[in-house]
């Protein structure tokens, strides 16, 4: 399991490649769309899932406390509706539990997968069933 620091520099990490941009750009004061997401994005997971303090994300971006609320809900708002921003908060958060996780997605997937099998082979035999009962009536 990753401490603290670890935990953040991996969210860090998964955040500027998905975003496509560098750790300097993260922490930067620049505006472009792209960078403000990506910094939304850590801000949101910083407080939703690491339980960390508005001061102390506020700090880490060098911004007011307000600004880092302001951030957290419009994300949250973003992830009601907004296409990207679901599917980029998907890759964060598998990557970043990946790494804080003794099962990784691989795994998981061969575990679904196997799951999936068996779930075909039970819906067959029952539609199997099904049919033999409808021929006999």
């Amino acid at each position: 399991m990753l401490n603290s620091q670890e935990r953040r520099e991996a969210l860090q990490k998964a955040v500027c490649s998905i975003y496509k941009i560098n750790e300097e750009m993260l922490f930067s004061h620049r505006r472009n769309a792209n960078i403000v997401g990506a910094r939304r994005m850590v801000l949101y997971f910083l407080r939703k899932h690491y339980a960390e303090s508005y001061m102390s994300i506020a700090k880490l971006f060098s911004m007011n406390h307000a600004t880092a609320i302001h951030h957290y809900k419009q994300m949250e708002n973003y992830l009601s509706y907004n296409k990207e921003d679901i599917i980029n908060y998907i890759k964060v958060r598998d990557y970043v539990f990946e790494q804080n996780s003794e099962v990784t997605l691989k795994e998981e997937l061969d575990i679904l997968l196997t799951e999936k099998e068996l779930l075909e082979d039970r819906v067959t035999q029952i539609k199997n069933e099904l049919n033999i009962l409808n021929d006999g009536n």
